[in-house]
């Protein structure tokens, strides 16, 4: 099991892999879309295969029109398939569940 945060400012993106080669990402106070994408680099990185990535509450009004129209319409976000879990207090959260977990190129 391996566990690491992803840190900036006062939030982070909390990772935790399992034995198997699956990731539990978690978001916690984290708008930064480059966090995220070092948060998901690290974790391909530590050996990742399969994840589940839960984004906390998404307060960008942008991103949460691209995650409900992903959910409603099963279209995926870096090959993952994105659910709408609840309406958070400061915007919808969301589940991505990626089969073959993503690296991103910058």
């Amino acid at each position: 099991m391996k566990f690491f945060n992803v840190v900036h400012n006062d939030g982070a993106v909390q990772v935790r892999i399992d034995d198997d080669g699956f990731a539990t990402l978690e978001i916690v106070k984290i708008e930064d879309s480059g966090v995220l994408v070092r948060a998901i680099n690290q974790t391909f990185r530590a050996g990742a295969q399969r994840a589940t990535f839960f984004t906390g509450d998404v307060a960008n009004p942008k991103e949460v029109r691209k995650h409900l129209m992903r959910a409603r319409t099963g279209t995926t976000w870096l090959n993952g398939m994105v659910t709408h879990l609840v309406d958070g207090e400061f915007g919808p959260q969301f589940r991505i569940d990626w089969v073959e977990m993503p690296s991103i190129t910058e």
